[in-house]
């Protein structure tokens, strides 16, 4: 497994930061709920300074400087409709190199399976997932009750000098309404199901 996990990431000010970041993101642009993922998403644009800093955590972490931001994504699971969240067993596919997945807020603790190994999704808790190249996915959804939920942020990195990263710049010249209304209407598979 080259997936690194670690609880209790962020100082308490520095998780706060993020956090308001992504509750205020969602109360201003909402989420919209994808049935092929049964989750609710939004991509969106982070402040310079949360976004510096969650790269330099990410580099710290994972021992590249070469690495940059190529986009952030809101994410929640919740049952919607009747519709149960889940993760299958999949490699990502177009997603970057690295996927800083970072727990948010939760009312449950939906386990995150990577090669096999279970990791709790506690609050505060990230794990960085060389999703392309190791096998990731979750359990049943341990709830039914519809008010449970995993509220995550998903900060997906790239090489410097990647094709990845060449082609996430012509997304950040787009308006976040704009990116968001061509991702829904693409509506891509980002995973090879296994």
């Amino acid at each position: 497994m080259i997936s690194i996990y670690k609880a209790d990431f962020f100082d308490i000010a520095s998780f706060d930061k993020i956090k308001n970041c992504v509750f205020k993101k969602i109360k201003d642009i909402g989420l919209s709920y994808g049935k092929e993922f049964k989750r609710y998403y939004k991509v969106v644009f982070l402040p310079k300074e949360i976004q510096d800093m969650l790269l330099d955590k990410a580099r710290k972490e994972i021992g590249d400087d070469s690495l940059e931001v190529i986009y952030t994504q809101i994410v929640k699971y919740q049952i919607k409709d009747g519709e149960v969240p889940e993760l299958r067993k999949h490699k990502d596919i177009v997603t970057g190199e690295w996927v800083m997945d970072i727990v948010i807020d939760a009312t449950i603790d939906w386990p995150l399976v990577i090669e096999g190994e279970n990791f709790s999704n506690q609050t505060n808790s990230v794990s960085f997932i060389k999703g392309e190249e190791d096998l990731h996915w979750r359990p049943d959804f341990p709830s039914s009750n519809e008010e449970d939920y995993l509220l995550l942020l998903f900060v997906h990195l790239a090489k410097k000098d990647s094709e990845y990263y060449r082609i996430s710049k012509q997304f950040h010249s787009m308006k976040e309404s704009t990116l968001n209304s061509f991702l829904e209407a693409m509506s891509p598979s980002w995973a090879k199901t296994y």
